[in-house]
């Protein structure tokens, strides 16, 4: 793989700074994640490509480096299941004018889709609070996905622990 520095500038008017939100009320954003085992040239321009696009320039694309201490863990250790990934790439639309909400959101899918066919999985912790169903299962993979619904239907059968990327129950209480 060839080593590439790419630098984006988007002209803002108080270049520099980002605005900061304090309340997730005044925060608008959306986002999706992918984890990887390669980010091959193609890949990269594909992130690139998308990423000139962007219609906000709060918007962000990270790219976090795993490995090290995250590989030294078994796999079958913990429900964490995508240990051997070698990145995670965080595309995160954000937008300061609630009439930009379509066209960002439209945007960061765009960039997800876009990318998917290069993704190998995704991190739970990093989902959307609506997402639900296959997007979980994708996190901890079939196999862990099925041990976490055993552990749910025993421990937790009337589904009281629902919140964030809920993993439901199959027995009925």
């Amino acid at each position: 793989m060839t080593k590439r520095v790419v630098e984006f500038e988007y002209p803002t008017p108080a270049r520099g700074k980002i605005p900061s939100f304090h309340s997730i009320e005044e925060e608008a954003a959306f986002w999706d994640t992918h984890d990887g085992t390669d980010f091959l040239d193609e890949s990269l321009e594909t992130a690139v490509d998308q990423f000139r696009r962007t219609p906000s320039p709060l918007s962000v694309l990270l790219i976090e480096h795993l490995g090290g201490a995250v590989a030294r863990v078994g796999r079958d250790e913990t429900a964490f299941d995508y240990r051997d990934a070698d990145y995670n790439l965080i595309m995160l639309g954000r937008w300061a004018d609630p009439a930009q909400a379509d066209e960002n959101i439209a945007w960061t899918r765009g960039l997800s889709e876009a990318r998917r066919r290069h993704a190998r999985g995704v991190y739970v912790n990093y989902l959307g609070v609506e997402e639900q169903g296959d997007r979980v299962r994708a996190a901890y993979g079939d196999e862990k996905y099925t041990r976490l619904v055993e552990l749910k239907n025993r421990y937790d059968p009337t589904n009281r622990f629902c919140f964030n990327q809920n993993i439901k129950p199959t027995v009925t209480a």
